[in-house]
């Protein structure tokens, strides 16, 4: 079992420390015959590793090649060309500007009627799977805990569905986002990864992210079903690390 708390000074020095850590498996995993398979989230903490990644393929030799990308969740129903979705965010910030391989990328498929959401997770679940699961999946967490979009009260037995969103994540939308239904991967489906990397920075996180490390695995913060997991990686700012009864790094 392999879980490592780290906390560094900055948002600057966790976003170096999460591309690091990319980089790092994926180039271990270039001389293997299957994909890489990397899972990622979306989000403002996550652009910064984004933009380390892109810097890395094409000043530092980086290579997606053998690489394939899922995400955690996407709004539904997602409107044509919308920038505020996911997949459109991803394709802008990462897989766009590196040497991904045509049909690499696997955008959750939001785009269903209501009637055949079930379905459409139940194929992505399937994708993931036929690919031998994610290898390394970058999570981050809200403010009210929850993980991708398994709002409080998700169960950790939960799997890819479509949910309703929380009052407090709507009332964090970005102005102009105005969803209120997504589908997203559940905690079991999260838990399935082979290994996990958890970022959070800044103080409006750190109660998020104390109840999270420090209460009992609950559906009230489903993000702590993370501690269940054998392979986890912590990446905290010294800011989302305050309420921590310790902010040293843990094997």
């Amino acid at each position: 079992m392999t879980r490592a708390l780290e906390v560094h000074p900055g948002t600057d020095a966790v976003a170096d420390a999460a591309a690091e850590l990319v980089t790092d498996r994926i180039q271990k995993a270039a001389s293997q015959e299957s994909p890489f398979v990397l899972g990622l989230a979306t989000g403002s903490t996550m652009k910064s590793i984004f933009s380390r990644l892109v810097d890395r393929h094409q000043g530092g030799g980086l290579s997606f090649a053998g690489v394939e990308i899922f995400h955690l969740d996407e709004y539904w129903p997602p409107r044509a060309d919308d920038p505020a979705g996911f997949a459109a965010s991803l394709d802008a910030l990462l897989v766009g500007q590196i040497d991904l391989a045509p049909g690499a990328f696997h955008p959750f498929p939001a785009g269903v009627e209501e009637d055949e959401t079930a379905n459409a997770c139940a194929a992505y679940r399937a994708s993931i799977a036929s690919r031998g699961g994610v290898d390394l999946q970058l999570v981050g967490i809200g403010t009210n805990g929850h993980l991708a979009f398994n709002e409080p009260g998700s169960g950790r037995d939960s799997r890819a569905r479509k949910v309703e969103l929380n009052p407090e994540t709507l009332a964090r939308m970005p102005e102009g986002v105005d969803y209120h239904q997504a589908l997203t991967l559940g905690i079991a489906d999260i838990l399935d990864s082979k290994a996990i990397l958890f970022v959070a920075t800044g103080g409006e996180k750190a109660e998020a992210v104390r109840r999270t490390l420090e209460e009992a695995p609950s559906a009230d913060c489903p993000a702590s079903f993370l501690q269940d997991h054998p392979s986890t990686t912590w990446l905290l700012d010294a800011a989302a690390a305050s309420l921590l009864q310790s902010g040293e790094s843990q094997d």
